[in-house]
């Protein structure tokens, strides 16, 4: 792009790009984008500076090759993570003029770090889980023996006050001579 730095207005922006400035505006509110304004005049009018061109010119070379709204919506989504991640790598390194290759191997690094201590602390929860659902069901076995006990003594109770009853009612059967 041959634009240096300068504020563009849109109308400027797309003749850069070669697209019709509503079209500009379209991809501005279908993608979500954040052009910075200025007062001019006491107007708040938008700017396009080098940086927002090229998400521009990104969004535009996306619908020449084909792809669709959603498709460009991901990439940009996706570009915006790696572009935070950029930024934190180089805040947490120090490091600002790296080579692509060595800056995916740093990212790769840091996910790693980032997966195994998630996974860690996943697995930690995992067994913290696992000890309380074992006290639980330790602790439901052995409610269930006793209930089981207490069943057990009742029917024991139950069946001692029915034989014993049955044991009157023949003893009264017997002594009154009923049959």
């Amino acid at each position: 792009m041959t634009v240096e730095s300068k504020k563009l207005h849109r109308k400027e922006a797309a003749e850069v790009l070669d697209v019709h400035p509503n079209t500009i505006k379209t991809w501005e509110e279908k993608f979500n984008l954040t052009i910075p304004r200025f007062e001019h005049d006491k107007r708040n009018i938008r700017y396009y500076t080098d940086r927002e061109l090229k998400i521009l010119e990104y969004i535009k070379g996306c619908y020449e090759q084909g792809l669709n709204a959603k498709a460009i919506k991901d990439l940009l989504e996706e570009n915006k993570m790696i572009e935070k991640q950029k930024n934190e790598l180089i805040k947490e390194t120090g490091y600002q003029n790296v080579d692509l290759e060595t800056f995916l191997d740093m990212i790769a690094d840091r996910n790693q770090k980032i997966i195994a201590k998630s996974i860690n602390s996943l697995k930690s929860d995992f067994q913290k889980a696992q000890e309380k659902t074992q006290s639980q069901l330790d602790g439901i076995r052995k409610e269930n023996e006793e209930l089981k006990k207490l069943i057990q003594q009742s029917l024991d109770t139950g069946l001692s006050t029915l034989n014993q009853t049955y044991k009157l009612s023949c003893f009264f059967r017997n002594s009154t001579g009923v049959k």
